[in-house]
């Protein structure tokens, strides 16, 4: 029976709304037709665990057979990406199991963008596999004349496990048969334990950073005038640099190319900060990045679906395996997307203390040393500067009310010393690693007069109007949202604030709406809390020490409150901000020029 493929391409476009993917974000969705014309849809439906995820080609073969149906003849697919998609590998291997063959006919963007293959043409010839059974000498197979490695998962497993280092060639096999659906989930994530628990040499490390890179689409800015730097934070209690920091440089002649991710547990996120500003876009296509980064000089955005795949996949089983706090992992996890970014330098704030996922100076510093040399492996020239993370960045947290401190600092408003800090610094180490100046000073300087003269403002505004708000600066102070609750903190002693509770009140705000304690979490853009009081400041009995703004349902306890913030008697004042930088030489307590 013939079929309209752009009437199938139709019926696909609408059916991709209905798939479940929040941690991919990439839609799929699938017609399976019978020899008499009957159509099943199916689409994909994501698990926080990866491999309980079903395809949507599984999906709809699943509702045809439950249905009765056999004798299939076409697969038509389409995705919420640019390009043509085929089945993963275990979707072929359930269509040959229920079919002798068929058509599949894959969709990209358009409906005169396609490809058409045979079920047959995506699987491999099983005569040409050498040695079907366990003990595969070479582990290879015959695909024509070209002889395609693979690896015995388990052994890799092994060798992890026992503490022994594998070859760079050994995990750029093991991902790729991963990536294939070779290696199951199951088997991942014994790797990934075995790691945290043997760790990685620097050549590992860069291995796997490396093939973490290539698993997508690499992008380059080799049209375009540079130089292309990027910030990094892993992670801080009110941490609002980015939206300051990249008009800054980008008022400053440096082009900001940023893929940025969301908040999970006690740390926001960019992503979600920046979805707090109506009409703002996370979602940009390589092209838009491309226009955006010309025209304005820089966009924050979130990660393609073409970028780092084998990030998503990894993440998603280290979340929920306990093997997210691995300083390789780590390092693979950030360096595999800043270099698929386009990047030359790249600056990062490696944070330690209370409010930090590092809670010590040197586990801070062991973790800033193997950033640094791995990404001068991977051609990336960077630079970590240790910072401090005790209580609360500026007098905001939250993801709507950080958008209005970062706007305040960019319309010439006093910051917080702790904000203003790291502004100066992050963006000076830049300015001088890309020798637009010769020394820390000069570039303290420059960041101060965009900041002044209003030019890092007048960028913020041509940003977030590329990418689909329509307000001004001073519009957008007015429309953001704030929960309609306040809840206020009063000092119950006579004293001064002697510690505020960033983590926990990182926590506090995920428990309210504010963040994001699971990654299928709902958001309110408007929970958050003001800070009246700081660290070091003297108050009375009764004074306002912070304000929350909350969503009526999610109210929070009062004695909750309280226990975020610690009174004494007597003055205590804040600890040095940054405790050194780490550069490809080693560690340092000052950073003056460039090395």
């Amino acid at each position: 029976m013939e079929s309209n493929p752009k009437e199938h391409y139709t019926a696909l476009r609408q059916l991709l709304d209905h798939a479940y993917a929040p941690y991919s974000g990439f839609h799929v969705a699938a017609r399976l037709v019978t020899a008499d014309g009957i159509i099943t849809e199916g689409c994909n439906v994501e698990n926080a665990s990866f491999g309980l995820g079903l395809c949507a080609e599984r999906v709809a073969v699943f509702r045809a057979m439950s249905r009765g149906l056999r004798n299939f003849t076409h697969l038509y697919l389409a995705s919420s990406g640019n390009s043509p998609v085929s089945p993963c590998g275990a979707c072929r291997e359930v269509l040959r199991q229920v079919t002798n063959d068929l058509d599949i006919t894959m969709f990209g963007s358009h409906p005169n963008e396609v490809e058409c293959v045979r079920l047959s043409e995506l699987l491999p010839d099983p005569a040409a596999v050498k040695d079907s059974g366990a003990a595969n000498d070479d582990n290879s197979f015959k695909e024509g004349a070209r002889a395609v490695h693979h690896v015995d998962p388990r052994l890799v497993i092994e060798q992890k496990r026992d503490g022994n280092e594998l070859t760079p060639e050994t995990i750029g096999l093991f991902m790729a048969d991963f990536l294939s659906d070779k290696i199951t989930d199951y088997q991942m994530t014994a790797f990934l334990m075995a790691v945290f628990l043997k760790g990685m040499t620097s050549t590992e490390t860069e291995a796997l950073s490396r093939s973490m890179m290539e698993s997508g689409h690499v992008l380059d800015w080799k049209g375009f005038a540079g130089p292309f730097v990027d910030k990094h934070s892993t992670g801080g209690i009110g941490d609002k640099i980015s939206l300051v920091l990249a008009p800054v440089l980008a008022a400053l002649g440096l082009k900001v190319p940023m893929i940025s991710g969301r908040g999970l547990g006690h740390t926001g996120g960019t992503l979600d900060k920046l979805q707090a500003i109506p009409g703002y876009r996370v979602a940009l296509s390589e092209e838009e990045m491309g226009r955006q980064l010309e025209r304005v000089g820089l966009f924050i955005a979130g990660q393609t679906p073409s970028l780092v795949p084998a990030d998503r996949r990894l993440y998603a089983l280290r979340d929920v395996t306990a093997t997210v706090a691995s300083p390789p992992l780590i390092v693979s996890s950030i360096l595999s997307k800043k270099a698929a970014a386009g990047l030359q330098y790249l600056v990062l704030d490696v944070k330690y203390g209370e409010g930090a996922f590092m809670t010590t100076l040197p586990k801070a510093r062991d973790l800033a040393e193997r950033l640094v040399k791995t990404a001068q492996k991977l051609g990336l020239k960077s630079i970590a500067v240790l910072s401090r993370m005790e209580g609360v960045l500026g007098r905001t947290v939250g993801n709507a009310i950080e958008v209005e401190e970062s706007i305040r600092m960019l319309m010439g408003e006093e910051m917080p010393f702790d904000l203003s800090e790291l502004v100066e610094v992050l963006g000076g180490v830049l300015l001088v690693q890309t020798g637009r100046v010769d020394d820390m000073s000069d570039a303290r300087n420059r960041i101060r007069d965009v900041l002044k003269s209003g030019a890092a403002l007048q960028v913020f505004e041509k940003w977030i109007r590329a990418q689909g708000c329509t307000l001004d600066s001073k519009t957008l102070l007015q429309k953001l949202p704030q929960s309609p609750e306040t809840m206020t903190v009063l000092a119950d002693s006579d004293g001064y604030v002697s510690a505020i509770k960033g983590r926990e009140m990182g926590l506090f705000l995920g428990r309210v709406g504010g963040g994001r304690l699971r990654a299928d979490d709902t958001i309110f853009p408007g929970v958050g809390v003001r800070i009246l009081k700081s660290i070091g400041e003297p108050v009375k009995r009764g004074d306002p020490i912070f304000e929350v703004y909350y969503e009526t349902e999610k109210k929070p306890v009062p004695e909750e409150l309280a226990r975020l913030v610690t009174l004494s008697s007597d003055p205590s004042e804040r600890a040095h901000l940054i405790a050194g930088y780490v550069t490809p030489e080693g560690f340092s307590k000052t950073f003056h020029s460039k090395i």
